[in-house]
């Protein structure tokens, strides 16, 4: 859906000192992106004319997060009504809508958004709504305002929990804070909110209040009460996860992809998985995961920033790190970790393995512990190992070096130098046999244990 004359608003000056972090509120992650990024996201969808989020003053770091999306400064934390005043200056000639969100309720639903564009702007022989709001009706509605409507779905009053009377708390419709209204209106009726209230807070709800008196009409939209939810503590951040944890899983598995045990899948927001995959118990993937059809992914497996062919194998106890690329019909196997590296097609790195820096070409084998020593203290170095390579078990291959097409390199070497193609490399010791050594060796022990024993 594209709305040309939509303006979006996203309030993110709150300081978050429930979260207990040094991190501001809105730059927490969900499923490895942070909450304000989720907002956006959804917003571009609906090909809003712009955008501005609402910071504090102190919130550098959250206008450098969202760059190049402008922002406005709340100088002073007034309420929710002072803080859609602070950007009137960038907004004088707004023609549209004015859509308000908030950066700390990351989950809701761009259908939801569309249902309140619908609502507006619906075409019916009733007085078309100024104002459209979001409402909820949560299991537990605790500290929430509640909404007030009559007869007619219209909104008479949104009442904020603190300033409600038992009667009205026991009303189940809660307001979530989510607002749409005539943008050519919004700040004139803004500017007459007052702060009469317990805390001497403008109130961005009382905008019903004022609608009313004006006769213009208010309308709620109702929405899951889990779109809705509002982060301010770890424990709420933690309820969220869960909440779009189940919704990827979801999505997952309505693609085809197969998990033993869901609910110990965790996925980011944009893993991208085909058809015929099969995800075992406790597996999670970073951000930037895309993987082709048929693959298998074995338990306690890490994948964050990698691209997977089709028909690879992966696990279990693997770690796939950012930077990577791994080839169709591939095996990966126990405690691998492959940094930054190329896996070419059919080949294997079974187990015990580090891989980093490397480009592996295609029909490799990579026998048990061996290591790319790709860095020296100071600098990464590159490693190349050729198509129909054997590279036997502890091997460590000390980087910058090349190793030739069809090689092989003997069980514990360390090859520091390049190999060409064809060659047998072997880069140890020599071994030495001293018959009947053993025996005197034992002796030599047992007397010095005999000795130690007697003091």
């Amino acid at each position: 859906m594209t709305d040309q004359n939509l303006t979006t608003l996203i309030l993110a000056a709150g300081k978050g000192t429930r979260m207990k972090s040094s991190l501001p509120k809105v730059l927490h992650k969900l499923a490895n992106l942070p909450m304000i990024n989720h907002i956006l996201n959804k917003v571009e969808k609906l090909g809003c004319t712009q955008s501005i989020i609402v910071i504090a003053p102190d919130m550098e770091q959250v206008a450098q997060a969202v760059a190049p999306i402008p922002v406005a400064i709340q100088e002073r934390q007034l309420g929710t009504a002072n803080a859609v005043l602070a950007v009137k200056s960038k907004l004088q000639n707004i023609q549209g809508d004015l859509l308000i969100l908030y950066g700390d309720t990351p989950l809701i639903d761009i259908s939801t958004l569309k249902k309140i564009l619908d609502c507006r702007n619906s075409n019916t022989d009733t007085q078309q709504p100024s104002v459209v709001i979001v409402g909820m009706k949560p299991p537990q509605p605790n500290q929430y305002g509640r909404i007030i409507v009559n007869q007619h779905n219209d909104v008479e009053a949104i009442v904020e929990y603190s300033e409600a009377s038992q009667e009205i708390r026991n009303l189940e419709l809660c307001n979530s804070g989510i607002i749409l209204v005539d943008g050519k209106i919004a700040f004139q009726l803004l500017e007459k909110i007052d702060n009469n209230n317990s805390k001497g807070e403008y109130y961005l709800t009382d905008i019903i209040k004022v609608a009313r008196q004006h006769n213009l009409r208010c309308t709620v939209v109702e929405a899951d009460y889990q779109e809705l939810i509002g982060v301010n503590s770890q424990a709420e951040l933690a309820q969220a996860e869960k909440i779009i944890q189940h919704q990827l899983r979801e999505k997952m598995l309505n693609k085809g992809v197969s998990m033993i045990a869901p609910e110990t899948v965790w996925l980011s927001y944009d893993t991208s998985l085909s058809e015929n995959t099969i995800l075992e118990p406790h597996v999670i993937f970073g951000s930037n995961v895309s993987m082709g059809k048929n693959i298998i992914i074995k338990s306690f497996s890490y994948l964050e920033g990698v691209t997977i062919g089709d028909n690879v194998t992966i696990g279990p106890f693997a770690r796939l790190r950012p930077g990577s690329v791994i080839k169709d019909n591939v095996h990966l196997g126990n405690f691998v970790e492959i940094k930054n590296s190329i896996v070419g097609q059919a080949s294997k790195v079974n187990h015990l393995s580090y891989i980093g820096d490397t480009e592996i070409d295609q029909n490799v084998n990579i026998g048990a512990g061996t290591i790319t020593c790709n860095y020296d203290g100071f600098l990464k170095y590159k490693t190349y190992i050729g198509q129909g390579s054997l590279i036997g078990s502890n091997t460590s291959l000390v980087a910058p070096v090349e190793i030739g097409k069809n090689t092989v390199i003997g069980a514990g070497s360390v090859i520091t130098q390049n190999v060409p193609d064809d060659t047998i490399a072997v880069s140890r010791a020599e071994q030495k046999n001293n018959k009947d050594a053993a025996i005197n060796w034992r002796r030599h022990k047992q007397d010095q244990k005999i000795l130690k024993d007697k003091k």
